[in-house]
Formats: structure tokens, sequence, C-alpha cells
């Protein structure tokens, strides 16, 4: 199961909540249009609330973790974008230890993980590369969904770029 950004109505992540776990907007609720005033983020998202259903007009804020809204954003959010993060997990079938990334990465950012990750969740809309060595030396693998290191790449991830992300 993947984590739920949580919205609250009240300011202080009380009383009604509404669990998301991908974009919504409010057309599907309209209970909850122009009603959030707090949001807990699960560590790794990415949030951008938006004030209007469109998202292209008005103002739209992005968030990395728990909000609670201001005189500027109180009863104004009407569109939410969720991007969750990939996972890299240093033991095959997603356990171990995890570190969660949006953007490209390096052993050479986080030596403890280099030539670590053996299993790797990738959310929908995500297309990444990994490499066995840098982006140009030793073999690459494209993903778009989860993956379990095989006998060959156990244990020699040392770049993974990020190649396209959820819109």
């Amino acid at each position: 199961m993947s984590a739920q950004v949580s919205l609250y109505k009240s300011n202080n992540y009380t009383g009604e909540k509404l669990e998301i776990s991908s974009s919504w907007e409010a057309s599907s609720n309209k209970a909850w249009n122009d009603n959030i005033n707090s949001i807990k983020i699960p560590k790794g998202y990415r949030v951008t609330i938006y004030e209007h259903y469109a998202g292209i007009e008005g103002m739209s804020l992005e968030l990395t973790s728990d909000w609670v809204a201001d005189s500027k954003w109180k009863n104004k959010i009407s569109n939410i974008k969720v991007i969750a993060p990939i996972q890299l997990f240093t033991s095959k079938n997603f356990t171990g230890n995890q570190l969660s990334i949006t953007t490209n990465w390096s052993a050479a950012s986080n030596m403890a993980w280099n030539d670590k990750i053996n299993s790797i969740k990738v959310p929908k809309g995500y297309k990444i590369i990994i490499y066995e060595n840098g982006p140009t030396n030793g073999k690459s693998l494209e993903l778009t969904s989860d993956w379990v290191a095989d006998g060959d790449w156990t244990n020699k991830i040392s770049n993974i770029n990020v190649v396209a992300s959820p819109k």
C-alpha cells in the first residue's frame, strides 16, 4: 500500500480528513473545494497545491513537508498534484534500509548507498535509468515499474538518472 497525503479541513491536522495517494481535483469531491487548511505529507513526496480547478490560473505552491494554511491560502485549495518518490531499498523485495528520491541520484552524493541498492519502487509516470558505474561507464538498464535485482545487478548500482517524472 502506498503512503497517503492527508488533507484536513482544520488548520491543525484535526477534524475531518481526506486521504489521497495521487493527484486530486475538488470537482471529484465538491465538499472539499476551498476547505483544505492543513496537509500531512509523507517523507519524500512532493505536493503542489493550486487555487483553481485547472491549476493554470491563480496561485500555486509546492510543498515537501507538512503544511498549515496561512491567510493567503486559507480556504482556497481546489486542485492538488501529488508526486510520489522513487524508493530505493538495500535488500531485495523492497525491504532493508530505504532512500527516497525524485531527481537524479549518484553514489558520489551518498557513498553509504554505493553498490547497495537491490530493489526499487518506481511509481507510475517515472522512467529511470540505473547504472552499474557512472552515467557513461558500465552497463545500464531502463525501468518504468518496480524492480528487484537479479544476479547481474545485485549490489552494483552507483547512479540513477530520472529521465521522466509524473506530470
